[in-house]
């Protein structure tokens, strides 16, 4: 209600674009320390592999819709 009605969609969408990005961002801390302790113990397995497999099936899922946007 505190956004006109025209405008409701891209605000939402950029609401989830931001929580989306924080979701793939967040990790990044960690890539960090195993670049520079040039160890892999401080990344869980699980995360890559859940993130990884996430931005797999969004790729083949904007490929799928010719949605360029999504696919990037």
């Amino acid at each position: 209600f505190l956004v006109p009605q025209p405008s409701r969609v891209k605000v939402l969408g950029s609401v989830c674009l931001a929580f989306s990005m924080a979701v793939f961002v967040a990790p990044l801390s960690v890539i960090f320390v195993v670049i520079k302790t040039k160890s892999a113990e401080y990344m869980p397995f699980s995360l890559s592999f859940f993130l990884t497999l996430s931005a797999v099936a969004w790729f083949f899922y904007g490929l799928f819709t010719k949605d360029i946007y999504v696919t990037v």
